[in-house]
């Protein structure tokens, strides 16, 4: 079964999805949706985010182009609709897709609320239709790995994990509310692994700067898991002076692994014994398996549990909290 693909939204998230699905066997992209008249023609060259740059020009011939999410909404040869629009349209486009008979796939945060977020899970339900959600730094190679490390347990048990995502504030982003602000949009990725990797904490503990809109900019956050003893930590905002660094410091009991994303994309393990390699990595593109697995899931007509959108709701759920927890002085906080 070849699944067929409409995109909603050209922006840099879209054209990313766009290049992925051409290399996914059983995949076809069909149609595209966006208000942009020139996106909508292929002309991409001014399209860019947090990495990466202009993508030029595309030939989207034999793509239906359509002006309207609605009119894409209602093709009848559309499998799958992928919607990469700014989060503060998720609810109502997805709600809108599926009632239109359509599976889904969001690009992540899922939502800008928990309440919108079960709308969507709702219709979902009621149209029996899948929805899925992007958490893509589950798939990135360097995450994969710390994955399989925890799992296999080849150095021992979990320690303490310390995970930073630091970026300088975004030069497109004119309405940071639209998405949430940094904790929502940018933080969401480590609290989202943090559960992937270990299950749902306790609770949590949050301090961190509100800027003068009202959001989070910057937040540290320890993940509360007491019966493990393991600590963990995540740093998330965009307060720096720096593009863009992510990473994660693994304590285990035979060594640690360590990524710095500013000095290099290697994954370094330091050994008990002093000695220091650099760890092979995963090689398949993560935004490729990401959206693999949502083409299969809807040629199976099987629900993903690694990109179920119940989970992303969780996720969003917790992040929340922290922010909760940021604007009470660091009180231990669970979602509502």
């Amino acid at each position: 079964m070849t699944v067929r693909v409409g995109i909603v939204g050209l922006g840099f998230m879209g054209v990313t999805h766009y290049r992925a699905y051409k290399e996914i066997a059983g995949a076809q992209v069909v149609a595209v949706a966006d208000t942009d008249d020139a996106r909508r023609a292929g002309d991409w060259s001014k399209v860019g985010g947090n990495f990466g740059g202009g993508s030029g020009q595309e030939d989207l011939s034999g793509i239906k182009a359509y002006r309207d999410a609605d009119d894409l909404f209602a093709d009848p040869d559309i499998d799958l609709v992928d919607i990469c629009l700014p989060t503060e349209f998720h609810p109502s486009s997805a709600i809108a897709a599926l009632e239109a008979g359509k599976n889904v796939q969001v690009e992540k945060p899922i939502a800008l609320t928990v309440e919108e977020a079960d709308q969507m899970l709702a219709a979902a339900k009621k149209a029996g239709k899948l929805l899925m959600v992007g958490q893509v730094l589950r798939f990135f190679p360097a995450f994969r790995l710390l994955k399989e490390i925890v799992e296999d347990g080849r150095y021992g048990a979990l320690k303490a994990l310390h995970m930073r995502r630091i970026i300088s504030f975004p030069s497109w982003m004119a309405h940071p509310e639209r998405i949430g602000g940094a904790a929502i949009d940018l933080h969401i990725h480590d609290t989202d692994f943090v559960r992937y990797l270990l299950g749902d904490p306790d609770g949590v503990r949050s301090t961190g700067i509100i800027g003068s809109t009202g959001l989070v900019d910057y937040l540290v956050t320890e993940y509360l898991y007491p019966d493990s003893g393991t600590v963990i930590t995540a740093q998330s905002g965009w307060i720096a002076h720096r593009a863009f660094e992510h990473g994660y410091d693994a304590i285990f009991e035979q060594g640690t692994v360590q990524l710095n994303s500013a000095f290099s994309e290697d994954v370094v393990f330091h050994g008990a014994d002093g000695k220091t390699q650099t760890l092979p990595l995963p090689t398949a593109d993560p935004f490729q398996t990401e959206l693999g697995r949502a083409v299969a899931a809807v040629a199976s007509n099987t629900l993903d549990p690694i990109i179920a959108g119940q989970s992303a709701r969780d996720s969003l759920a917790w992040v929340l909290a922290e922010v909760n927890s940021v604007a009470r002085n660091a009180a231990v906080v669970r979602p509502d």
